[in-house]
């Protein structure tokens, strides 16, 4: 379920980017045929883009395409990279939580004031943001969900499923197979800690 809907907002976040490059098109077009801009793509691309990213954080995460140095990382036995990504996966909860209460924070602060944008579109700020701190929230929900699973894992000594959901892979990963959040992490052998 978590992953389902992971991949649903980061295919609207990829939706509202195509949407962006098609009012940009549009208002390039009509900036040569009619000298006018009447479609306001910079601004809305600049809140679409600010959606689109917060939305993929979470299928990202799942799916392990954050970039990793892993340089250091392969030199390491099993179970010392078990500690590291589970430290790894601590601090990206700590942020991820920090961005969304941030988010939040901010989308409250404009609803209270009454903020617009200082544009000619003049749109309540409070929308764009709110959208925003919605899918900052889900990365947060996301993150400590997964570390969460993590950490009974490897309570549980399978530090082969910790590695399967959150550890470096030489491998193309498959989301469905990895991210254990939608099983109940049977198949996951144990490595005997």
């Amino acid at each position: 379920m978590v992953l389902r809907i992971s991949r649903l907002l980061a295919q609207c976040g990829g939706m509202i980017l195509l949407l962006s490059a098609f009012l940009v098109t549009l208002d390039v077009i009509a900036r040569a045929l009619f000298n006018a801009a009447p479609f306001y793509s910079f601004e809305l691309t600049e809140y679409g883009f600010a959606l689109a990213v917060a939305f993929g954080y979470g299928y990202a995460l799942l799916s392990k395409a954050h970039i990793r140095i892993d340089i250091v990382y392969q030199k390491f036995p099993p179970k010392t990279r078990t500690i590291l990504d589970l430290a790894t996966l601590a601090g990206l909860s700590a942020v991820a939580i920090f961005l969304s209460f941030y988010a939040f924070g901010v989308a409250a602060k404009s609803h209270q004031l009454g903020s617009v944008s200082n544009t000619t579109l003049s749109m309540p700020l409070v929308f764009p943001q709110s959208i925003w701190a919605i899918g900052l929230g889900w990365f947060a929900f996301v993150s400590v969900a997964l570390l969460a699973r993590c950490l009974w894992l490897w309570f549980l000594r399978r530090d082969e499923a910790v590695a399967g959901l959150i550890g470096v892979s030489n491998e193309a990963p498959e989301p469905e197979a990895a991210t254990g959040l939608t099983r109940s992490g049977e198949g996951a052998a144990s490595d005997g800690r």
